[in-house]
């Protein structure tokens, strides 16, 4: 079977907060919940002052079948599955409720995740960013190819 990997382009891009914002969001989380893949791996890793951190989920019908965790350039460490969110769900979440002066929000054109977000508070700044996105499969070794 060949694996296809998308390029997370962004669909749109938010900013600030406000109404188009919430519909921005709104929209893209309708197009993911009418058209995510049954199973997927997502790499999500952080980015601004708490860059270095990234986490490979393996997801199946909604649930977490599988999840590691890396910091800086140590090796991949399984995580606790009764400790892991669904990463997609996740996403949005922080990106709707996130306690910021200014939040910047980018969307997978394929799919309508949230494939970037850039939350800054003064003069500090931290997010996450989606640097896998591997259709239907829970493989974990299908982002292995882009650490």
């Amino acid at each position: 079977m060949q694996l296809v990997r998308f390029c997370l382009v962004a669909l749109s891009v938010i900013s600030g907060c406000g109404s188009e914002d919430e519909d921005a969001l709104a929209a893209n989380r309708n197009k993911w919940e009418s058209s995510h893949p049954d199973s997927y791996v997502i790499r999500v890793c952080s980015t601004g002052f708490a860059a270095e951190a990234c986490e490979e989920t393996a997801v199946r019908e909604g649930e977490v079948v599988a999840a590691r965790a890396r910091f800086f350039d140590e090796e991949w460490v399984e995580r606790d599955l009764a400790e892991v969110a669904e990463p997609v769900a996740e996403l949005f979440d922080v990106a709707a409720s996130a306690d910021c002066d200014h939040m910047d929000v980018e969307f997978d054109k394929t799919y309508g995740f949230v494939s970037n977000y850039r939350c800054t508070a003064g003069t500090e700044w931290s997010g996450e960013t989606v640097e896998c996105f591997a259709p239907n499969t829970t493989d974990l070794a299908a982002c292995s190819s882009s650490q």
